[in-house]
């Protein structure tokens, strides 16, 4: 993989962070990379602090880690938002699921 971009833009709408799935809301600060992999330019946008959660729990890995891999670490002194909003993702799919049963 190969790192394009790295910025930290003003979100001028609302987007999706890639790590805990909640609303980035417009005029957040909030981190965005593009990289080349495999032949395509992927774009990666996330909450500041997710991205430094993201960083420490893969130290330097290419992981697709998912919500669960994040809450088996207690992230929550270092990164409280990070992990509140991946908590809530995590307990609003639970409700989700167990309403479809």
């Amino acid at each position: 993989m190969t790192h394009l971009t790295f910025h930290y833009p003003k979100a001028r709408k609302t987007h999706t962070c890639q790590v805990c799935g909640c609303a980035i809301p417009r005029g957040t600060v909030h981190h965005y990379q593009t990289s080349a992999y495999d032949g395509t330019v992927q774009a990666w946008r996330v909450h500041s602090d997710c991205a430094e959660m993201h960083w420490h729990h893969n130290r330097g890995r290419y992981e697709d880690d998912q919500t669960d891999d994040y809450l088996g670490y207690n992230y929550r002194g270092l990164w409280p938002h990070a992990y509140t909003r991946l908590e809530l993702r995590s307990e609003l799919a639970r409700r989700k699921w167990e309403a479809e049963k």
